[in-house]
């Protein structure tokens, strides 16, 4: 044993900071994550390839069960809805157990809701098992994935994100006609339990998604935390905003941790000061360099929050050895903080709703932590864990477990709504996916109106979703390469979709649509691609998550509207193409409403500027 901990101290303190800062990064940018790209791709092209041709079952199901347009475009819509509703529920799980667990857990409530829609002998009951439970597992999979993707690159972000997204396109393009001839030959019922079938694929796919070690943090015993004052520990749990909030922004980050642990070490001679003054005190100290944070030493210096640096993998294993020497603390020790059996170690990957980049599936160059690399990088850009989380970690606790009540909260913090600047952009996306849906579910009885025979309209809802993924890539090039105003190039796309709709006042033939749908496809990409980067030029990184968070759930209300108002729009009029006009005025109101978040920014930003 001591021939052993010898080595290990001769290994660290050998070791070279390459070396080092390669274990700390270890599976970042590297061969297994661009595996898990494709397997993203693939989910991403099933899960939104199934639910935006949901049109192919709208006649057959509305004859079959006898009902209306309207009532029948609500199954989708709310399946829909649920796949947005879910976003926040799927990233709480994701931070507890981890990703490849809510992707296959989604995989198989997807899937029993399509198999099982077979019984249905009413459009209600197709409401709750397609819609409800097809939409919820859809949306865990979808956020999974493409979540998955942004944690497991920092270099090559973009581009990897970009790829993964592309699967909705795709998805669609192939599903239009693939579900189409599955309806027709063997009838919607067994249709559907095909596509549960496939949606199995997910599971395979989803064993891949792994979570990145980044450092470790483990417990501190009282003697090697003995400089901590207790003082200190208990002002940061006291803090006036802990009380008020569990979101993320309340954290410090591991950089500022690490970077004012002196400040609060002195803090045990002064009563009244908090983690917060702390760092108000020291705002303008930064890094020199990632030395001062990489190079911590043979053994790594206590910081805030009763955590350390655990540094080579050899520690996990001698800590793995000390743990069978001590089987019976679980029954005569009471103490956590000391016992190593029960001292299970939790990894800054196992929680990566913590960082603040998560949802920013752009280039890290546009950032403002883009000048860090590797592990200063992933330290000034995640928050640090609850002592009590922590606590719950080793007792294996769930039921009301920081991990998920904290992702949660900063997904869905409200006080969020009080900028108005955000305001007007979750209402230009409110718009946005309202309008959105509208052709995928009645492009193709579009095309059979204007005399297109059926076999050539269902390739309408294809056109849509192959240009949608050029259209996302396009824009993902055009941003990197050019300089230029996301969210003035994101309105002007918007705008332009919206007018071209218009080109079904003069004419109506297969030439009109087949070019509306590449139109509507490229177009409506850029805001959704770009979002991401708009949310942190207006409101900064720190405020992602939850921005996020309420924009899914807009999204959500608006999918659940959007069709089904078409659908009476339809009934009314016996004419489909005046739901194009509707979808083409929602793009309109969207760019509107992105105009003016856009120019209350820009004078937000002069008021800055001025003061």
């Amino acid at each position: 044993m001591t021939k052993n901990k010898e080595k290990r101290r001769k290994k660290i303190v050998n070791e070279n900071k390459s070396e080092y800062d390669s274990y700390k990064v270890k599976g970042i940018d590297g061969k297994w994550s661009w595996f898990v790209v494709f397997n993203s791709f693939v989910c991403n092209m099933i899960v939104d390839g199934m639910q935006y041709t949901f049109g192919n079952f709208l006649n057959p199901i509305a004859d079959a069960l006898e009902a209306s347009i309207s009532q029948t475009t609500l199954i989708g819509s709310i399946m829909s809805g649920f796949y947005n509703f879910s976003g926040p529920i799927a990233g709480a799980l994701g931070n507890k157990f981890g990703f490849r667990m809510v992707a296959i857990t989604g995989s198989l409530i997807s899937s029993a809701g399509l198999m099982l829609s077979y019984f249905a002998v009413n459009i209600y009951y197709l409401y709750f098992i397609y819609g409800v439970l097809g939409g919820l597992g859809f949306g865990m999979i979808y956020m999974a994935s493409v979540l998955t993707t942004s944690v497991n690159f920092d270099k090559y972000r973009a581009l990897a994100v970009s790829i993964c997204v592309c699967g909705t396109g795709c998805g669609t393009f192939l599903f239009a006609p693939v579900g189409d001839y599955l309806v027709v030959t063997i009838g919607w019922r067994y249709a559907l339990v095909v596509e549960g079938v496939i949606i199995l694929l997910c599971v395979l796919c989803a064993l891949s998604f792994k979570t990145i070690e980044i450092f470790k943090v483990v417990p501190l015993s009282p003697e090697e935390s003995g400089a901590l004052s207790r003082s200190a520990h208990d002002s940061i749990r006291m803090l006036p905003e802990r009380r008020k909030t569990l979101a993320n922004e309340v954290y410090p980050t591991y950089k500022e941790a690490i970077l004012y642990r002196d400040s609060i070490l002195a803090a045990q001679n002064d009563r009244h000061s908090t983690i917060i003054s702390l760092l108000q005190k020291n705002s303008e100290q930064e890094l020199s360099s990632v030395e001062n944070v990489s190079n911590l030493g043979e053994k790594p210096p206590p910081v805030p929050f009763h955590f350390s640096i655990i540094q080579t993998p050899d520690d996990t294993q001698e800590r793995k050895k000390m743990g069978k020497f001590k089987k019976f603390c679980n029954v005569c020790c009471f103490n956590f903080w000391r016992c190593s059996y029960k001292q299970k170690e939790l990894t800054i990957g196992d929680r990566p709703m913590y960082r603040d980049d998560v949802f920013y599936g752009n280039s890290l160059s546009n950032l403002k932590h883009s000048h860090s690399e590797g592990l200063q990088y992933h330290m000034s850009v995640t928050r640090v864990p609850d002592p009590r989380e922590i606590e719950e970690h080793m007792q294996r606790k769930f039921c009301g477990c920081q991990a998920v009540t904290r992702t949660i909260v900063t997904m869905l913090g409200l006080n969020l709504l009080k900028s108005k600047i955000f305001l007007f952009l979750c209402i230009s996306s409110f718009f946005y996916t309202m309008g959105l849906y509208v052709p995928y579910v009645f492009v193709k009885n579009l095309g059979m109106e204007c005399d297109i025979p059926e076999n050539y309209a269902i390739w309408l809802v294809s056109a849509i979703g192959l240009s949608n993924t050029a259209g996302r890539l396009l824009s993902g090039v055009i941003k990197n390469f050019i300089n230029i105003n996301s969210a003035m190039f994101a309105l002007v796309c918007l705008c332009f979709s919206g007018i071209y709709s218009t080109i079904f006042f003069f004419c109506c033939n297969i030439y009109c649509i087949a070019s509306f749908s590449c139109i509507f496809g490229i177009f409506t990409a850029p805001f959704i691609s770009l979002r991401p980067v708009i949310i942190v030029d207006f409101l900064g990184l720190e405020k992602l998550t939850n921005a996020f968070g309420l924009v899914l759930l807009s999204q959500g209300v608006a999918s659940v509207i959007g069709p089904p108002l078409a659908g009476m729009l339809v009934e009314s009029t016996s004419k489909y193409k005046y739901v194009m006009y509707f979808s083409g005025g929602l793009m309109m109101l969207s760019s509107i409403t992105l105009l003016i978040s856009t120019v209350m920014n820009f004078y937000k930003n002069k008021y800055k500027e001025r003061s």
